[in-house]
């Protein structure tokens, strides 16, 4: 569960106030843009990043063009696996150091669109920090047993971190 502290939103038994699920749908789309850069690749916007972690991406400058407007991935990256292969060395280095945590080993499409080819492909746990939409597919359904119908609803994993999800 959400927890958020205002003064409208009832308070749970724990003496927390409960976020409502469009209230949580508004701390996520509220994001105040001009403190950060677009973050591109092959020349579109996939995301953007804030200024600390764009001034520790100015340690790769043959991987990433970090400016004061921008962050672009080497224009002479000229397709998928050049980007993400060149991008994981990167990511692998800010893990270790502590500015990417929650690593997963979870390789994931980053595209412009829902759909669109992707451009790169980089560490699920990196997404947050380059502030790639990332898309998640959940799925409920219906289990018949011998006793009866019963309906199978999808948890998320206790260990994932969803910290980073609303800031």
């Amino acid at each position: 569960m959400f927890r958020y502290r205002s003064a409208g939103t009832p308070k749970s038994p724990s003496g927390e106030r409960a976020i409502a699920f469009f209230d949580h749908i508004r701390a996520c789309n509220n994001a105040d843009l001009s403190r950060l850069r677009p973050f591109n690749a092959a020349r579109t916007r996939v995301g953007w990043i804030g200024d600390d972690f764009a001034a520790r991406l100015c340690d790769w400058p043959k991987v990433l063009r970090v400016t004061a407007q921008s962050v672009e991935l080497s224009p002479e990256l000229v397709d998928c696996d050049a980007r993400s292969a060149a991008l994981a060395p990167v990511l692998a280095a800010l893990a270790a150091a502590g500015d990417i945590e929650g690593w997963r080993g979870e390789a994931y499409a980053v595209m412009a669109n829902w759909g669109d080819p992707p451009l790169l492909t980089m560490e699920r746990a990196a997404c947050p920090h380059f502030g790639v939409r990332a898309w998640g597919v959940h799925l409920n359904g219906y289990v018949r047993r011998t006793d009866g119908l019963y309906l199978w609803v999808a948890t998320r994993a206790r260990q994932t971190d969803l910290s980073r999800i609303a800031r």
